[in-house]
């Protein structure tokens, strides 16, 4: 997967990685003022992809936390 600076992708692995358990989909999504279904399936594909996984219930939705693979990809897209 490559990212880009500017990706959704990008960003929402820049969340994680920075505060590892802090954020969910739903806080991201406000954060960036972005849709949270896009926020979603930009998740759905780090995860899929081994960057993030699912940590913590938090509310209705699950805490995110980088994988080593993700803290690697999010520093080498810089």
């Amino acid at each position: 997967m490559k990212l880009t600076t500017k990706s959704r992708r990008w960003k929402v692995l820049n969340y994680v990685v920075s505060e590892p358990g802090e954020w969910t989909c739903r806080e991201i999504a406000s954060d960036l003022d972005d849709s949270f279904h896009g926020v979603t399936e930009a998740m759905i594909a780090l995860e899929k992809n081994g960057m993030i996984l699912k940590g913590e219930k938090v509310g209705r939705s699950r805490a995110l936390i980088p994988t080593p693979k993700g803290v690697e990809a999010l520093y080498r897209a810089l």
